[in-house]
């Protein structure tokens, strides 16, 4: 097996951690919105099952940046490949081919 190049996947994960936080702080404004206006008075079982709805999205949404964190940027890598056995005992998977060319990634 021989590594010809590697590919860092940013854009991905730039763009799940932008979604994520647009979709944390989409849920969770509402909480903050109703929290404030609840001083003022008593809240409806509606607004309580709306704000619980709420914040099990906003964990959701919170735990799901925290495993992108965790995993980070993924990375791909072209090479070509004369002994399988080698790929896998070497942690990588194959997610691809080209022709003689493969794509590998490292297995979780």
């Amino acid at each position: 097996m021989e590594i010809l190049s590697e590919t860092k996947l940013m854009n991905e994960f730039v763009i799940e951690i932008v979604i994520l936080s647009v979709f944390f702080l989409m849920f969770l404004l509402p909480i903050v919105i109703l929290l404030i206006e609840g001083v003022k008075k008593r809240f409806s079982f509606g607004v309580v099952l709306f704000m619980s709805l709420c914040l099990v999205a906003v964990a959701l949404a919170a735990t799901g940046i925290i495993h992108s964190f965790k995993s980070g940027v993924e990375i791909e890598y072209k090479a070509t490949v004369t002994d399988f056995n080698e790929v896998y005992n070497n942690g990588y998977e194959i997610i691809n081919q080209e022709g003689k060319i493969y794509t590998l990634k490292k297995q979780q």
